[in-house]
């Protein structure tokens, strides 16, 4: 008898302990890891690409996860928000009449739903 109410006071102790403890966590921020796309005030990761078709035209891109500035013979400059997803980051203008899709190894230029550019990095072109 005297071991069972050892065995329970025992429990006992160390659920009060875990919980005191597990309190102090949550009381401290520390409430277990958190993702996040950004930490406040960290710069985010531009990447510099140049993707090449088939006919040797050249799509130069700027780019982070939020936006990309792409120049393009047909259709000079401009700058797209970019929305990450699985397959790669979308980046589209507001009106969404230009959509590019960077796919890390490819890169296709869509205007008003057709294609005008796809085309693969170039070599030595990133970062």
């Amino acid at each position: 008898m005297k071991n069972i109410v050892w065995v329970i006071l025992g429990i006992l102790v160390l659920a009060v302990i875990l919980f005191v403890m597990k309190k102090d966590d949550s009381q401290r921020g520390e409430a277990g890891p958190q993702m996040s796309n950004q930490n406040e005030g960290e710069v985010p990761v531009k990447m510099d690409k140049v993707f090449i078709d088939e006919t040797g035209q050249e799509l130069k891109v700027e780019s982070t996860l939020k936006s990309a500035k792409l120049s393009f013979s047909a259709i000079g400059n401009v700058t797209l928000s970019g929305n990450p997803t699985a397959s790669g980051v979308e980046y589209k203008s507001a009106d969404g009449e230009l959509v590019f899709w960077d796919r890390g190894t490819s890169g296709t230029l869509s205007q008003n739903g057709t294609v005008i550019f796809q085309g693969s990095l170039q070599e030595n072109s990133s970062n």
